[in-house]
């Protein structure tokens, strides 16, 4: 059905999207996700349509109390084959102590979000709130793509990312539809490449964000790759914390597009990797080689067993090298940002 929908245009989705509304007096983000694989046009076109008769999108939460989290939990650990370590370990585990940690925040309704910039004292605050406050919508766009190889939280960090860059970029009509449809095409990358995503803190992700953003906005502005100065005042952070970033997302980014792409990416004279690869130096042998095959900074980015198969090592003993050594990495960024 998803697929069928992809090709509808802009007056037929509304139309249907309208019936939604008069049976059960709410546009939700269950009600929009046959649409946000639309072509880019047309969803623009519908997201005009919508804002004519004042329709906002509410998000759509996988839970709002204890009870609905412990039997979301459940549920969640025992059809998802990747998440067996949390459901042994269960109230233990990462991922329901995240749970609980969602259950603290207040979630925001659409108007709310509109609200946001209106009512912050400046733009980082706006940003921040949010992204607070659209934490369990992350969770409950990314449980609709567990079970397919890739632990819920990764997939929540990445819903989390791209809500926040869709934030930075200050729009406010239908808040809830454009974040929605730009995570959607975030898990669809991520389903179709089984890429394995490696976690890093939520304040990392956001310093990250703001990064990627700035270096975005000045690119389109100059038209030339911008210093990391520029950068740094584009974003408020210091020179020296843009730089770790900078070196951060070449390790966390995989190439785009086919084999052709991939010299450019891996030049060894881009001062991005070239800093990626000193990073890479100050780890143990073990950890710092299964980062650059992971990452493909020295040729095609490697599944963990595909870097076990190469190296001798388990999938686990991979996984565990990769966490050790991006743990390693943030720890060395916060101390020279200190």
């Amino acid at each position: 059905m998803e697929e069928e929908r992809r090709n509808w245009g802009a007056e037929e989705a509304f139309a249907a999207l309208m019936t939604a509304v008069q049976a059960k007096g709410v546009l939700t983000t269950e009600d929009v996700w046959p649409y946000l694989s639309m072509e880019e046009d047309a969803f623009e076109a519908l997201s005009d349509l919508l804002a004519q008769e004042r329709l906002q999108v509410e998000p759509l939460l996988p839970f709002q109390d204890e009870g609905g989290m412990e039997r979301f939990f459940r549920e969640l650990t025992d059809s998802c084959p990747e998440e067996k370590e949390a459901a042994q370990a269960k109230k233990k585990s990462p991922l329901y102590l995240y749970l609980k940690e969602l259950l603290q925040t207040s979630p925001l309704s659409a108007s709310q979000a509109s609200e946001v910039w209106e009512n912050a004292p400046d733009e980082g605050s706006a940003q921040a709130e949010l992204t607070e406050g659209s934490l369990l919508f992350c969770l409950g766009m990314a449980r609709r793509f567990a079970g397919r190889g890739i632990l819920l939280l990764d997939l929540t960090q990445e819903a989390s990312i791209e809500l926040m860059l869709c934030a930075a970029e200050g729009e406010t009509r239908d808040f809830y539809l454009r974040a929605a449809r730009r995570i959607f095409g975030r898990m669809k990358e991520l389903e179709e490449e089984m890429v394995p995503v490696c976690r890093v803190p939520q304040e990392q992700a956001e310093d990250l964000a703001k990064v990627v953003q700035a270096h975005r906005r000045l690119l389109n502005t100059s038209g030339r790759e911008p210093t990391p100065a520029e950068v740094a005042a584009e974003c408020g952070l210091k020179e020296d914390r843009v730089k770790e970033l900078l070196a951060l997302e070449t390790l966390l980014a995989r190439p785009e597009g086919s084999e052709e792409a991939l010299p450019e990416a891996q030049n060894p004279n881009d001062p991005a990797l070239q800093r990626a690869q000193e990073m890479l130096s100050a780890l143990p042998e073990t950890e710092a080689r299964v980062l650059s095959m992971h990452f493909g900074l020295r040729g095609q980015p490697m599944d963990p067993q595909e870097i076990g198969a190469a190296l001798g090592l388990s999938p686990e003993e991979v996984q565990e090298a990769l966490q050790k050594g991006l743990k390693t990495l943030q720890e060395q960024g916060r101390k020279e940002e200190a």
